[in-house]
């Protein structure tokens, strides 16, 4: 029964890797007047929580990549960078992820479902580029 269910697309096939869900969003910010893109709203008020204040902070990049455990996603960044994503594990935990922006972040982290993982990547057109990583699911 449980290979006709398979066959069908029913079931995924036994030993298939789980997929992870993750949405990434790349923001500049900056001490320069202007305005918070609604976009980064969210990204804004999680900053001032942990009293990272800036005046200005623009969505450069939005993308959700669906992954298997295992599988390295890619996204490019301004400034010619690029963030490498790679789910490692999934549980009731969270997701554990390995993440690499290009000279400046090396990480593993554990993050849990609906909490973003907030990370600097450095200096890009006089702001700084942050980027989160967040699993929905």
């Amino acid at each position: 029964m449980a290979l006709t269910a398979a066959l069908l697309g029913l079931a995924p096939p036994a030993g298939a890797a789980e997929a992870v869900e993750l949405r990434v969003v790349a923001v500049l910010l900056s001490d320069e007047p202007g305005s918070i893109d609604p976009a980064a709203r969210q990204l804004h008020e999680a900053l001032k929580r942990q009293r990272m204040e800036f005046r200005s902070a623009r969505v450069v990049t939005s993308k959700t990549l669906r992954l298997a455990v295992g599988a390295t996603g890619h996204v490019p960044l301004p400034g010619g960078r690029s963030l490498r994503v790679q789910p490692l594990d999934a549980g009731e935990g969270g997701v554990l992820l390995a993440v690499r922006v290009e000279g400046s972040v090396d990480l593993d982290a554990r993050v849990p479902p609906g909490r973003p993982l907030v990370v600097r990547a450095g200096r890009v057109e006089g702001a700084e580029l942050v980027v989160s990583v967040e699993p929905t699911r």
